[in-house]
């Protein structure tokens, strides 16, 4: 019987080894599992603070982007007032140098009409001097008073 017992015991301490063994293969494994989920939770720890460090930065820019985006509205606003302004400005001058051509155009007409009564005047000068002329011959070969009235009528004074 002891040997029985001793044989059970055996068998049960060879048992409990055998789960011993077995519980610190386990831990062992798990502890090794567990440092490596160690790392990979530091390695994913890295990588979510690099992401979130890159988020930060593609928030700037897009930020950037946008008061960009607005200035640039801005700007071309600024840009289409300015070339309204100018359009406006060059049909003021495109008016103004028509208006000038009109003046120009008026003036050498006035000038030419001008010219032209200046030329008419001085033919009727000549003209009214040779009949001033012919009257005082006339009015000496005739002698009379109606022919001296009709001299002071025509002559100039």
């Amino acid at each position: 019987m002891l040997a029985e017992e001793r044989r059970k015991l055996r068998a049960a301490c060879e048992r409990d080894n055998k789960q011993m063994f077995a519980a610190r293969t386990e831990i062992t494994d798990l502890k090794a599992r567990v440092e490596e989920l160690k790392k990979y939770e530091a390695d994913y720890k890295d990588k979510y603070e690099e992401a979130k460090s890159h988020r930060e930065r593609v928030e700037q820019i897009i930020s950037k982007d946008k008061d960009l985006a607005g200035k640039d509205v801005e700007l071309l606003r600024r840009l289409r007032e300015v070339q309204e302004s100018l359009k406006a400005e060059r049909q003021k001058s495109d008016s103004i140098e028509i208006d000038l051509i009109a003046e120009k155009v008026k003036a050498e007409t006035a000038d030419e009409a001008h010219k032209a009564s200046q030329a008419t005047l001085n033919e009727l000068r000549k003209t009214m001097l040779r009949l001033n002329r012919q009257w005082s011959l006339l009015s000496l070969t005739w002698g009379g008073c109606n022919i001296m009235v009709l001299r002071m009528l025509l002559i100039p004074s």
